[in-house]
């Protein structure tokens, strides 16, 4: 979840990202994130697409085919 927080903070003219959480450690949690905050490398942002797309073809059912998913 870290890597999804890091990625919105850093999209380009992105200031706050609005993270819903449930618990007083979740909100810790997300308070040390960003504490700690970088942008993510393009590494990182290679491995979070691939997550992103696998994501997108297992709930393809659900909410519809997302361009660029794999088969």
């Amino acid at each position: 979840h870290e890597s999804a927080f890091r990625y919105a903070l850093g999209l380009p003219g992105v200031a706050v990202a609005v993270i819903g959480m449930f618990s007083e450690a979740e909100l810790l949690q997300n308070i040390a994130w960003a504490k700690r905050w970088t942008p993510l490398t393009p590494a990182e942002e290679r491995a979070l697409e691939a997550v992103g797309k696998q994501l997108a073809a297992d709930w393809e059912s659900h909410f519809g085919p997302v361009r660029g998913a794999p088969k």
